[in-house]
Parts: structure tokens; sequence; C-alpha cells
């Protein structure tokens, strides 16, 4: 690791008296919107129901006849591509238990080709549960995946996907890098500075 990197995560292994830009986790809005949501099957709700900011509204699919994985998808539409950071993911929940548990998360510029961004497991609740990850691309398609959850006790014949609400977000624009130093003690990072200006690339 060399002086004065320009970095979006810590590196593993950082050197003593490094200097390192770092991009701090401020996020902007959903952009989730203005595309075209669809899914692998809508057999219990539309695609749609999972990106319209309605706590009341939910995709889901399942059944003995329609086993795991499920997903649901997103085009942001030709000419359009983001810079994924954050994902957000509200699951529907009864008194079985969260309708996601195991998921992935992968980014697509021709909807054939598909990056792994992030791999989560829900905790088995109704709450929404934010996901930070690393990525550098962006991407026209976002796809969510689930292979699992816990409504009905996880029994198979169920194979439930629902989500209330997904979301997902670039860094804030105009964010500003803070500028971190490698401590002595251990790998300690200690500010060295105040923030700085936006960085371009």
């Amino acid at each position: 690791m060399g002086q004065n990197a320009k970095i979006s995560e810590l590196p593993a292994n950082p050197a003593v008296g490094d200097i390192i830009y770092r991009a701090p986790a401020t996020y902007g809005s959903d952009f989730f919107t203005g595309g075209t949501p669809s899914a692998s099957s809508v057999d219990l709700a539309p695609a749609a129901q999972a990106f319209d900011n309605n706590a009341g509204t939910y995709w889901g699919t399942g059944g003995a006849a329609n086993p795991y994985p499920h997903w649901v998808k997103y085009d942001l539409g030709v000419g359009v591509a983001k810079i994924a950071r954050r994902l957000t993911i509200t699951p529907y929940s009864d008194v079985s238990g969260g309708c996601v548990g195991n998921f992935t998360l992968h980014g697509s510029n021709d909807n054939t080709n598909w990056t792994l961004l992030y791999t989560g497991t829900h905790a088995n609740s109704g709450t929404i549960e934010n996901y930070d990850f690393a990525n550098t691309v962006a991407y026209r398609y976002y796809k969510i995946t689930v292979s699992s959850a816990y409504a009905s006790n996880g029994d198979a014949t169920h194979n439930y996907a629902l989500i209330v609400e997904a979301e997902i977000m670039e860094f804030a624009a105009g964010a500003k890098w803070q500028k971190l130093a490698i401590g002595t003690s251990g790998q300690t990072l200690k500010v060295a500075a105040t923030l700085l200006p936006a960085w371009t690339t």
C-alpha cells in the first residue's frame, strides 16, 4: 500500500504511516425508479410492488410447484447506469417468519452476463436491513435472488420470497473524501485532517 492512495475501502493490511483517502458512507436516494421491474415469477404479487415505496404492498412468489431460487430484477433503462454501493431489503413477515433469508445481488449491462456484488442473509423479521458493498462499475440491470426464507418454518413446499421494498443507492453526489493516517499502534486509523473537497475521477 503506497502513500496518498485514493480508495473506497480500507486496505486489509495497511502499512504504518500510509496516508489514505477514503470515501465516507454517505448515500444518495434510491435509484430503483423510472425503470422496468420484472421477476422470475409473480404467483402472489407483481414485481413492481417491490419498488413502489409502499409499505402495504409486496412482490411475492413461491409454492410447492415453484422451488427456489426466485429473483426480482430492475432495468434502469436505455442509457442509464448507476454505481450501486448500498442495498436495502424489507421482507414481508407473518407469524410463521420472514420471507427473505439467503439472497444475492448481481449487476449487469446486457441482461445476460451478471456480476456478483453481494451475498447476504436477512434476519428472520420484516424489518429493513442495509447492506453495503464495494463496487466501482455502473450497471443498468440489478437482480436480487432469494434462495431461502423463514416463513412456514422454512418448509420447502412453500418456497416463499416476498419483498415489501428493495432500494439501492450510490454514494451521495458531492460526498467528500476523508484523509486518514495509519497509526503506530497496531493498524489503528486516525483522522489526520478535516474533510477534503470531492474528488473527481
